[in-house]
């Protein structure tokens, strides 16, 4: 019989926290947010072939530079399958490096630099040279190798955030159906799934006014001389839609971790109080966004994980 002890299994290690964070607002009709991350653009993927270091020869063999030493020749074929291949690399370089595959990915590091060549192969079947790409760098998962990307256009900070940070809820509804002679329901459908996210923005700006107020800055008026800026509520509000980015990052041994929530299409349903005083909060503009499913992106809401230590993670988490 197995124990408990031999059951579980608990790491620290994947525990996460938002160290900090912040909430990032745009138009409907901005750019969708796609990824958070990419591979640094420095190491993209090219064919073999492309670089003086890694190199097709003839014959179909793939040459290897590894550090100062002479170019190792490896011959391959078209049924090499990507575990021959580093069968085929690690005879071929014998002490200086170690080939290997990780996650599909084939990953050549040098034993006496460190540095890395990364060969991806994309696919295991046809040609394996048609299918092997190459960059050269730093080692696969490292910070080196993945970069968070810029925002599109349109997508401003909300800036600081009270302690609270950014508050989700989720609203789940669904209707059940009874049946005689069974005590529980014996058919349920969701009927209603809504995400919000609460923030109270700290920072007085025209985004956190436009937002929580209602206006927007085609209502809003300011005069030239004094410098003075009004809004007016509307005597009937107009329903105004955002893309809404909630970015936490954490840390972890290789870097950072980024856990994000993206409403592609979100509504402002209702506004916090607001206190005049000169306590220790200072005025602040707090909000509740609901999101609504994007009708061309078919999802009212994503989540999205990134980032080096996030990659240096991915076997342990269990992906």
């Amino acid at each position: 019989m197995p124990s408990y002890n031999s059951l579980k299994k608990q790491q620290t290690s994947l525990i996460r926290k938002a160290l900090q964070g912040s909430v990032f607002v745009a138009d409907a009709t901005a750019a969708a947010i796609a990824n958070l991350t990419a591979s640094n653009a420095a190491l993209a993927a090219t064919r073999v072939g492309n670089a003086a270091a890694d190199s097709i020869g003839t014959a179909g063999n793939l040459v290897l530079k590894m550090d100062a030493a002479a170019n190792d020749n490896v011959a391959l074929l078209a049924a090499d399958t990507p575990a021959s291949v580093v069968t085929k690399i690690n005879t071929a370089i014998s002490t200086r490096g170690t080939a290997s595959l990780v996650n599909g990915v084939l990953q050549v590091v040098s034993s006496t630099t460190g540095a890395a060549s990364r060969v991806e192969v994309v696919s295991g079947t046809g040609s394996v040279l048609a299918n092997l790409k190459h960059t050269v760098g730093a080692s696969v998962g490292s910070a080196a190798m993945v970069d968070l990307l810029a925002l599109p256009a349109g997508y401003e900070d909300l800036g600081y955030l009270s302690s609270d940070g950014a508050q989700f809820s989720r609203d789940v509804s669904s209707s059940d159906v009874t049946s005689w002679g069974s005590v529980a329901p014996t058919r349920s459908d969701i009927t209603s799934d809504t995400s919000t996210l609460s923030v109270t923005a700290q920072e007085t700006k025209l985004i956190t006014l436009n937002v929580a107020t209602g206006s927007s800055l085609l209502s809003t008026s300011d005069n030239a001389v004094t410098g003075e800026v009004s809004m007016s509520k509307p005597a009937r509000p107009a329903s105004k839609f955002y893309r809404v980015l909630s970015i936490a990052v954490d840390s972890g041994d290789l870097g950072d971790i980024y856990v994000a929530r993206f409403f592609p299409r979100a509504k402002v349903s209702s506004f916090a109080e607001q206190s005049f005083s000169a306590g220790d909060d200072p005025i602040s503009w707090g909000v509740t966004f609901t999101a609504f499913e994007d009708s061309n992106l078919g999802y009212s809401e994503r989540w999205l994980f990134g980032g080096p230590g996030w990659s240096g993670l991915m076997t342990e988490m269990g992906f």
